[in-house]
């Protein structure tokens, strides 16, 4: 069996995918878009502006202090769909494909 990627590989493999399809932000959203108790703030945020502002620092908080990560968790379903019919977002989604797996072996 391969080893999976280590997650904190991929999270910044995934900020420099964002950051290749120009889907990187300068500014943050307001405080009341990131508030949003929908899954993915799917009523606030745009997919991209999700995983910048909500997963990534998320996911780094919990890595930075050893706390345990979700398990478990999917994300590839959303953002295919989300972002069906868009071109050049396919490196993304190998990126959040292969986080799936690390999340799947928490």
């Amino acid at each position: 069996m391969i080893n999976p990627t280590p997650l904190p590989v991929l999270l910044e493999q995934l900020t420099t995918e964002l950051k290749a399809a120009a889907l990187w932000q300068a500014h943050r959203p307001t405080e009341d878009k990131l508030l949003s108790r929908e899954p993915f703030a799917i009523d606030t945020l745009h997919p991209h502006e999700w995983l910048q502002w909500i997963f990534l620092p998320r996911m780094w908080q919990l890595l930075d202090t050893k706390q345990p990560l979700p398990r478990g968790f999917l994300l590839t379903p959303y953002f295919v769909e989300a972002w069906k019919g868009q071109s050049g977002y396919h490196p993304l989604i190998e990126v959040l494909m292969e986080i799936d797996r690390v999340a799947q072996q928490c």
